[in-house]
């Protein structure tokens, strides 16, 4: 943002910009995970629906608002080896086959009395029956965290 800020100046106000050449370091990745006794204080905290959304969300590792929250029952295969997921990544721009652990495959089956197949409604609903959308997501989280005083 800084370099961003005195290169603008440098373009139009013809300000010298004294940052030129300076290296950057290295990004770093954030690595940072929920200890299991965390994910229990968070799920405590939520109402049932979002409780299960972001279970889901945690364990399959999908982008919660653009490609868990479009998921259908068309997109779910039942196998005998498990449940497998259909999922459009809106990254890569293709299809991927995603293998679901038996807890989540469990919340799915429950959910998908709601939503059958054929009838295009995403299996993960907030508490007005729409798909859940990131405005949606931020005002839980804020709510989870002043209720926890995180």
């Amino acid at each position: 943002m800084v370099l961003a800020a005195f290169n603008r100046a440098q373009t139009f106000f013809d300000v010298r910009n004294p940052l030129k050449g300076i290296k950057k370091p290295r990004s770093n990745p954030r690595l940072t995970s929920i200890s299991p006794d965390d994910e229990k204080i968070i799920y405590s905290a939520c109402e049932e629906r979002f409780r299960d959304f972001l279970f889901a969300a945690i364990h399959t590792g999908l982008r919660p608002f653009c490609e868990l929250a479009k998921l259908t029952a068309e997109c779910v295969e039942e196998h005998p080896r498990g449940m497998m997921w259909r999922v459009y990544s809106t990254k890569t721009k293709k299809t991927l086959r995603i293998p679901v652990r038996p807890e989540v495959a469990a919340v799915v089956r429950r959910l998908i009395k709601s939503a059958p197949a054929g009838s295009k409604i995403p299996i993960f609903r907030n508490t007005r029956g729409n798909p859940w959308k990131r405005t949606n997501g931020v005002v839980r989280f804020i709510a989870i965290r002043q209720k926890l005083q995180w």
